[in-house]
């Protein structure tokens, strides 16, 4: 009946509908219990309490808990929210529900609900976080043999407040995974800490605490990857300082979508006029966003005008990487139609009439509408590469080439045949609204802005801002995005596209800072030399990344330069896993979920995250009753128990035969070692010897 159930019943949960024959099998079932029970009730009732459970009981109430895990799985990828009650009736709870719903088709598990004392039915909050955690631990423990299996890792963390106000450190990890000989970078989430400070110490020590607590050898900790804020990046007192005095093979890496997203913010703040235009925009989209009255006005009137369906004009942060330049391609998108709008709320009697006539107003210059076209076309070039970033299987030095090259592309705008486009378009958008092209006012003392004296209004704006303005986006690129001289990175001089790139020099810095690493550091030099000639004599087009390489070659002669492939793919690029953990976060933990502990919000989000993870319902169980304080009768192999205390007690004794062992097994060693309730020890040593004499035969 067990059996049946998980097949059956635990398969329909999981698609969220029953099927039509399972209900009809669960229906038939349950009549046939109860008639079966009819004829035996009264016999049953007198010795239920007394007689001992046979091995289908047992099935039957293990397949009951296993019911309660097989419910459990499904709500915590889907995020929903296990608690919470129904007004007007006695339901309390999600969770509740549906295995009262399960039960209504299920034989065993109705009859567990039933039958079962108050105090045994394993339905409590706590049980369901019990149950949680050990879900969780299942999952990590996945990711962590994964990860020991590569060896080599790195760790990504950053810091975000939860809706209660706890500083939540989320800490994941990048690693190379060769499962099924399928060869590709992960990053994992392994779990949030809270943090009782947020100093350097305290997030040091929690970082490699946590590592250590989880399994994983910080010895073999070859990266860190945080964002730039002085704490973690500080070369003097911050986290990658004080981690890298502990473990100096642990690089530290500026999170690169972090650094171009600062690009960003300080090309558009850096110049005054720039600065200006992009806080007339997130104004205007800060008003059509606040209520839903305004958004459809928008709507409507972009379709009166020929334009595709839009979703309005998306706000602006400085934290959220892309949202300057989605939300200045929406404004001059629809910048004939915001007007329209705002005209026709100016004209109207009212209270938001003076809010529109100021937004029109500050829209209907020139020199607002030229900048924002300007700045539209040099911040789409780099809204590419952050949505690029983001990637996995990206290695830290084609993300700086891809910089480099939006750079370069950007630096070719800077002529008049780059600047044209865009005052044709601005001219074109400024007669739409009748507003006149004109430039800015010539004053004797030029003190805060760029006014150099031109004969044409095209001349003065490519002048005194799209020159200006590119320059400050390559020269922030230069900054950030400029050549590191770390050895560990030299290893990028080992693919094959790159190989002719590889000095002596550069040879012998990237030797000495991988050599503790390698696996025949001896004869690394005669490696790279067959290495070269390979290479050398291949025709046609040759692997351009590191994880092509190790893809399409055959690197079982090379394990050494294999060793620093994966070492150096290993390296941290982005902590953008990190930022999708704290998203689902805030999609786990929300206002009506406030007082979730951190445990608990641990086990969600892995259950969340990994949902590939495929979790054995029977491991999991095993976990949660490890403990061997369970009222509930779950006994999942009575036979493996006795099996490894045989092979325990054999290890123990000199060459025994089967019969010895079972010989001088006592009691006291079956009832510690194979009991699966606080029934007694009686009880337990008698139902040991019944399954011996099942198994294995009489004793003699």
């Amino acid at each position: 009946m067990a059996k049946r159930f998980r097949q059956n019943t635990l398969d329909v949960f999981l698609k969220k509908k029953p099927k039509l024959k399972d209900q009809e099998d669960g229906y038939e079932n349950k009549e046939e219990s109860n008639s079966e029970n009819d004829r035996d009730q009264e016999t049953e009732e007198e010795d239920r309490e007394q007689r001992n459970l046979d091995e289908d009981d047992i099935s039957d109430e293990q397949g009951s808990e296993n019911t309660d895990e097989g419910t459990l799985h499904p709500f915590d990828p889907r995020n929903v929210a296990f608690r919470g009650s129904w007004e007007g009736d006695s339901e309390n709870g999600n969770f509740n529900h549906f295995v009262n719903w399960k039960a209504q088709f299920d034989v065993a598990l109705k009859q567990h609900m039933q039958t079962a004392p108050k105090n045994a039915i394993y339905l409590s909050p706590a049980i369901q976080n019990e149950l949680i955690e050990c879900c969780a631990e299942e999952i990590r423990g996945t990711l962590i043999n994964r990860i020991q299996a590569a060896k080599y890792f790195t760790v990504l963390a950053d810091e975000s407040m939860d809706i209660s106000g706890t500083e939540q450190m989320s800490l994941c990890v990048r690693y190379v995974n060769e499962e099924e000989e399928n060869l590709e970078i992960k990053e994992d989430f392994l779990g949030f800490c809270p943090l009782p400070k947020q100093d350097a110490a305290t997030i040091t020590s929690a970082i490699l605490n946590q590592l250590t607590k989880w399994g994983l050898q910080t010895t073999f900790l070859r990266g860190q990857g945080y964002d730039g804020a002085s704490t973690m990046s500080g070369k003097v007192s911050g986290v990658q300082k004080r981690v890298k005095e502990l473990y100096p093979r642990a690089m530290y890496t500026h999170c690169r979508s972090h650094a171009l997203n600062l690009v960003v913010v300080h090309g558009c703040s850096d110049l005054p006029l720039v600065r200006n235009t992009m806080s007339i925009v997130e104004k205007i989209a800060v008003f059509f966003s606040a209520t839903g009255a305004r958004k459809d006005a928008l709507r409507a009137e972009s379709r009166r005008e020929g334009q595709p369906k839009t979703a309005g004009i998306p706000l602006m942060s400085d934290t959220r990487w892309g949202s300057r330049a989605n939300t200045l391609s929406a404004f001059v998108e629809q910048f004939t139609a915001i007007h329209s709008v705002l005209e026709t709320m100016e004209a109207e009697v009212t209270t938001t009439s003076g809010k529109a006539s100021t937004l029109r107003h500050s829209i209907g210059t020139f020199k607002t509408i030229i900048t924002a076209v300007i700045a539209n076309k040099v911040l789409g070039y780099m809204l590419p590469l952050t949505k690029q970033l983001q990637s996995t299987n990206l290695d830290i030095i084609t993300a700086y080439e891809e910089a480099r090259n939006v750079r370069q592309v950007i630096a070719k705008q800077r002529n008049e045949q780059g600047f044209s486009p865009c005052f044709q378009k601005a001219t074109a958008l400024a007669n739409s609204v009748d507003v006149v092209p004109t430039k800015r006012r010539i004053t004797v003392k030029q003190n805060y802005r760029a006014n150099i004296s031109t004969e044409s209004v095209e001349d003065h704006y490519r002048v005194n801002l799209f020159y200006p303005f590119i320059d400050h986006i390559t020269s922030e690129l230069d900054e950030r995005f400029s050549e590191s001289n770390e050895p560990a990175l030299l290893a990028a001089y080992l693919v094959p596209k790159s190989l002719k790139k590889l000095t002596e020099e550069r040879e012998q810095r990237m030797v000495k800072w991988y050599h503790e690493d390698l696996p025949y550091p001896n004869t690394v030099e005669q490696e790279i030399e067959c290495w070269r000639h390979k290479f050398h004599s291949e025709d046609g087009v040759l692997p351009a990344s590191a994880l092509e390489t190790l893809k399409t070659t055959q690197m079982s002669f090379f394990p050494n330069i294999q060793c620093m492939l994966k070492i150096f793919l290993t390296l941290p690029v982005t902590t953008c896993e990190c930022e999708r953990s704290f998203s689902a976060m805030r999609r786990l933990k929300t206002w009506l979920r406030s007082s979730m502990s951190s445990e608990r919000l641990t086990g969600l989000e892995l259950m969340h995250v990994h949902q590939k993870v495929k979790l054995d319902k029977e491991r999991v169980l095993r976990r949660w009753d490890a403990s061997g304080h369970r009222r509930i009768q779950l006994a999942f192999n009575g036979k493996e128990d006795v099996d490894r205390l045989m092979k325990a007690k054999r290890a123990e004794l000199m060459q025994p035969s089967d019969a010895d062992v079972l010989h001088r097994l006592s009691k006291s060693e079956l009832a510690l070692h194979c009991k699966r309730t606080t029934r007694g020890t009686r009880e337990a040593v008698d139902r040991i010897s019944q399954l011996i004499e099942c198994f294995e035969g009489e004793r003699t």
